[in-house]
């Protein structure tokens, strides 16, 4: 029986104008049938990766929001049919069967994907984003001490930031390959935010906070939450939306700082101080790569 998906042949195409230049990157292709992709998932990939997706081999998490959003689709595809053909022979990811249809694969990513938050989600309006893990410099991580009154170290700070464009190209959301030629294309006026996922402290289970932020105050559009085995927490939620219009770009730096968020009670206040030291690390992330594109820019002054 053959099976549909909401997403026709025009998910693979390529429609925008630069698409010479653009051909590397990967458009969202199908979504897959999540119900289909877990069963997939517990009959190939649960072995090594756990029915909570944290790889028993080298730790990657797959319900990690920050490492997920930064691989395309056409990358895991290549990875659970071919193995991962970029990395060395002997370290390669297992693959899947030969005789496990293309469909089949993009029901595991499509349950891949339904255990993260999405860019799509936190920038609807977005067309494009660009991927890249950013680490805060010297002056970054003293401004964090200051803040969290704690010292983070670099490799801890380091995050993933998306940073999500509408450019009006066509065809669905797109991770785009960090290609100068293509990069060059992005305009000022294009870009409608950023999106980090970042540690959220104080919850009873280890849980991942997905932020967007306004591309130029900083300040938080969207909050969700995540544990780490993808289950998604509808009365956090609740409470995360209490923090949106927070949070600006002089917050990181200042002492004891906290994001006040109009709710009641010491859990709460515990929440705000969490999601504080959340949002600056993101900030702080957000800001070095900032930096690193008007080192790349400073010419034409497209950021």
């Amino acid at each position: 029986m053959t099976r549909l998906h909401t997403t026709g042949v025009a998910g693979f195409m390529f429609l925008l104008p630069l698409a010479a230049l653009a051909a590397d990157a990967a458009p969202r292709p199908l979504k897959g049938d999540v119900v289909h992709g877990k069963k997939l998932y517990d009959q190939h990939c649960l072995s090594c990766h756990g029915s909570n997706g944290v790889g028993k081999d080298d730790g990657v998490r797959l319900t990690d929001s920050g490492r997920l959003n930064a691989v395309s689709d056409a990358r895991l595809l290549d990875i659970l049919r071919e193995g991962d053909s970029a990395r060395p022979k002997k370290k390669r990811h297992f693959k899947l069967p030969g005789d496990v249809e293309l469909l089949d694969a993009w029901d595991i990513i499509g349950f891949l994907r339904n255990r993260t938050v999405e860019v799509a989600e936190m920038a609807p309006e977005a067309d494009r984003y660009i991927a890249l893990a950013y680490t805060p410099d010297e002056f970054g991580l003293e401004r964090l001490k200051k803040t969290l009154g704690k010292d983070i170290k670099a490799d801890d700070a380091k995050l993933h930031v998306f940073t999500a464009y509408k450019t009006g190209w066509g065809g669905g959301i797109q991770l785009l390959p960090n290609d100068p030629k293509i990069l060059d294309k992005l305009k000022k006026n294009m870009k409608v935010g950023y999106m980090v996922a970042v540690p959220l402290e104080g919850q009873e289970r280890p849980t991942e906070l997905v932020l967007s932020l306004d591309h130029k105050t900083f300040a938080i559009t969207g909050a969700r939450a995540l544990t780490w085995d993808g289950s998604p927490q509808p009365e956090l939620d609740k409470q995360l939306a209490r923090f949106v219009g927070k949070g600006d770009r002089r917050v990181s730096g200042q002492p004891k700082a906290v994001l006040k968020a109009g709710g009641g009670g010491k859990n709460f206040a515990a929440l705000e101080t969490a999601v504080t030291e959340a949002f600056v690390r993101g900030a702080e992330c957000v800001t070095a790569y900032e930096v690193a594109e008007r080192d790349r820019t400073w010419a034409d002054d497209e950021l």
